[in-house]
């Protein structure tokens, strides 16, 4: 239980440090993972993004309204099950996710260290 306690600690150092980066491009931390998600699954239903991120459907319907809202996600009907849609990123939130990892990417660079060493320190130590 220490270990996962640990690993949750350095989760949130790590959204600590990038909360002002994202807080330009207008993304949160949980925002950027669920459009990374959509973005690797894409087309995909909410029930499967709800499995892939270990979060409840009720938690995925919420963020995935949010980020329609904001012109970030669409919804197209299931073709294969009516009683579902099909969720993908639209061109602006293929941008805005560009936008969110290349900042990640420039801070990491900038800062000369591994930000993520931590975090993947205390997995391992789990196993």
């Amino acid at each position: 239980m220490v270990k996962f306690i640990r690993i949750m600690e350095e989760l949130r150092k790590l959204e600590k440090m990038l909360s002002p980066l994202l807080g330009d491009i207008g993304l949160s931390f949980s925002q950027i993972r669920m459009c990374y998600q959509v973005y690797k699954m894409a087309p995909v239903t909410s029930s499967q993004l709800s499995k892939e991120l270990g979060i409840t459907n009720a938690s995925t319907t919420n963020q995935l309204k949010e980020l329609a809202r904001a012109g970030l996600v669409k919804t197209i009907p299931n073709p294969e099950d009516k009683r579902s849609s099909l969720v993908s990123l639209t061109s602006n939130g293929e941008k805005r996710l560009e936008l969110a990892m290349e900042a990640i990417y420039e801070m990491e660079k900038k800062s000369g260290e591994n930000m993520l060493k931590p975090f993947f320190d205390a997995i391992k130590q789990m196993t």
